[in-house]
Parts: C-alpha cells; sequence; structure tokens
C-alpha cells in the first residue's frame, strides 16, 4: 500500500515536533557528583589565602565543580576550583570564584546532611557585609523545616579574600567531635551529602543563586607508628633462624662424621675377627 505524501510530511512534522518539545523542556538536571574520598594533608591556614610559597593545599583532592541554578532550566551554571582534604582537626574546603563583579552582601556555604541522603540541616555560611572593606562573618546555623536560626555555640571557621577578580573561601568543620546538638556529627568511616550554595543577599534560602551536591567519605585517621623498629626486628629474627639452621646442619655433619667412626670401627673388628 502506497502512503500518500500527505501523510508522510504529516509524520515527518509530527517527529519534528516532538523532538522540539523534548529538547525545550529537558531540565538542567545538576549531576550528583560520585562519592569524594579526600586525602589526609597539612593542616592550611583558615584567612581565604592560599600560601603557594609553602605549598598550602597542595595535599588536598582539587575538582573543578559547576554550580547551578535549581530554579532556571537556562542557566549556565558557576564553574569553581574547588580543594577538600581531611586532616586531624578536621575536614577542610576551598572554593576560588572568578566573577567579573563581587557584590557588598555575596556569600558561600556549605549545607551538611546527616547522612548522604540529602536531607540538609547543618549550615555553615560565610555571608559578606562589605567585599572591598572584606567585611564577612561566619554563620553557623541549622535549618528547620526550611527556616536558618543560628546555633547558640559557633562549630566551624571560614574566611574569604578578594583578590581583583577572584575570590577564595576557606571553611573548616570539624570531625568526630561532639559541637551542638544542632551540628551534624560527621563520623569515621561514614558517608554525608554536601550542598556548596552560593548567593547574594542576608535572607536564606531565598538569597541563593547557585549550588551543587557532593557526597564525602570521612576517611579513618591513618595509623600513628608506634614507635617500634620492625626491621631490626627482623634482622635479628633472621639471624636467629640462620644460626639455629647452621648449627643443626653442623650437629647433622657432627653425626654424620661419628657414625663413619664407628662404621669403621665395627669393619675393623669384624676383619679381625675373619682372620682369627
Amino acid at each position: 500500500m502506497v502512503k500518500s505524501p500527505i501523510f508522510r510530511y504529516f509524520c515527518l512534522f509530527y517527529i519534528l515536533f516532538i523532538l522540539s518539545f523534548s529538547c525545550f523542556f529537558i531540565p538542567n538536571v545538576q549531576a550528583q557528583v560520585e562519592t569524594i574520598e579526600p586525602d589526609y594533608g597539612d593542616l592550611p591556614q583558615i584567612d581565604g589565602y592560599i600560601n603557594r610559597s609553602i605549598n598550602e593545599w597542595n595535599g588536598a583532592l582539587k575538582i573543578t565543580l559547576t554550580l547551578n541554578s535549581s530554579s532556571s532550566p537556562s542557566d549556565k551554571g558557576l564553574p569553581i576550583d574547588f580543594w577538600v582534604m581531611q586532616n586531624n582537626s578536621g575536614l577542610f574546603f576551598c572554593f576560588q570564584l572568578d566573577l567579573e563583579n563581587h557584590e557588598n552582601y555575596e556569600f558561600m556555604g556549605i549545607l551538611i546532611s546527616r547522612s548522604k541522603a540529602q536531607n540538609f540541616y547543618d549550615a555553615k555560611i560565610l555571608q559578606f557585609k562589605n567585599v572591598v572593606q572584606n567585611n564577612s562573618e561566619f554563620l553557623d546555623l541549622h535549618i528547620e523545616n526550611n527556616v536558618y536560626k543560628r546555633d547558640t555555640k559557633i562549630n566551624g571557621s571560614a574566611a574569604a579574600q578578594l583578590d581583583e577578580k577572584t575570590m577564595i573561601y576557606e571553611f573548616q568543620i570539624p570531625v568526630n567531635t561532639s559541637g551542638e546538638e544542632k551540628d551534624v556529627f560527621l563520623d569515621y568511616g561514614e558517608e554525608y551529602a554536601f550542598k556548596i550554595i552560593f548567593g547574594i543577599g542576608l535572607s536564606y534560602p531565598t538569597s541563593i543563586l547557585k549550588e551543587a551536591i557532593v557526597n564525602i567519605y570521612i576517611e579513618y585517621p591513618p595509623s600513628t607508628p608506634s614507635g617500634f623498629d620492625y626491621d631490626r626486628l627482623f634482622l635479628i629474627l633472621s639471624i636467629l633462624t640462620f644460626s639455629a639452621l647452621g648449627a643443626l646442619y653442623g650437629f647433622y655433619i657432627y653425626k654424620i662424621i661419628i657414625l663413619k667412626k664407628k662404621l669403621k670401627t665395627i669393619r675393623g673388628w669384624h676383619a679381625k675377627r675373619q682372620k682369627n
């Protein structure tokens, strides 16, 4: 059966319509970053400045992260450089943002979940009041029903500095430390979801413009050397083992010599008896 040209044109138009519709309504879904396992490194100074002369943050894991708007599908995203590492003093973050203009009420923060499920309960935010004068405040907050409330006790620290168009944010969050009841307890051997947020304004969450989520596995501290010299122990055991083997070998040779002498004596005695 030969189909009419009108039917063919209708099918072609329908396919093109479906493709266009699908492309238009595909949301800008924020990709879930794979679980990060930060390395242990030297303690950085939380001052908003990366000291290259002492290789500060060199022991950290560095990735490129894109913060996206959750409300705007056409948002192109904000790429940032992101460092993370652990130390016996806690978990450390460093963010580098390059913008043409940094607003006075700019802020950056970290929301923390009690597990790898994305139910964020704890918030650490560095809020600027005046970027040019480097006037900022570290806020330790907890989230209840999407309302951000200040903790009575600050747990953690943060700092930031602007160098021309580049802003450096640094955060320190305690690990395996009991802070205020409202703080999330980060335990060794567990995985947690962290939401990195950026915004302009003094109200949360309405001032949050861009965000991204990462999962971080909290590593156990590296084993502490006990001071015992295992190389020396191995050397001593080797000497004792080979000495014992040498002694056994010498004893074996001695027994063979004695046996040969006895056999020689018996043969001589037997030869004399045959002559008699």
